[in-house]
């Protein structure tokens, strides 16, 4: 997850003046990567642009996928505690589920963490007056 955080932070800081000098297609219904001709690219497709872009910008590991980032942003989301519809409407889902199946396990751990402010919480105000 690391290398992931430190390949956003690169790639946002040296594509600036990257895509400003070679006016990279974007507008194009907003999407990072669009071909002209081919329109919206493959998944392998948006791979290959992907690393050979981190190549040209010299930002190690080269290797890093759209889905390896796409999976450290939305498990970044739900560790800092962004609610679930929120992560799942950024990214681009109808619903919860997609979230809830792919990410369950860090829900899990939130859950826990959550019973535990619960139990301290309750453990502040007793139901039952002690004498």
């Amino acid at each position: 997850m690391k290398k992931h955080l430190r390949f956003l932070k690169l790639l946002k800081k040296r594509t600036k003046s990257l895509y400003t000098r070679i006016k990279v297609l974007r507008k194009k219904k907003n999407f990072l990567f669009y071909d002209v001709v081919y329109g919206v690219p493959s998944n392998n497709a948006v791979n290959q642009s992907l690393q050979s872009l981190l190549k040209k910008l010299e930002i190690f590991p080269y290797n890093l996928t759209a889905t390896g980032i796409r999976h450290t942003y939305a498990s970044m989301l739900l560790a800092k505690g962004i609610d679930i519809w929120v992560v799942a409407h950024v990214m681009g889902h109808k619903n919860i589920k997609q979230v809830t199946e792919t990410y369950g396990h860090l829900l899990k751990e939130k859950k826990e963490k959550e019973h535990q402010i619960i139990r301290h919480l309750l453990s502040e105000y007793p139901l039952v007056e002690q004498k």
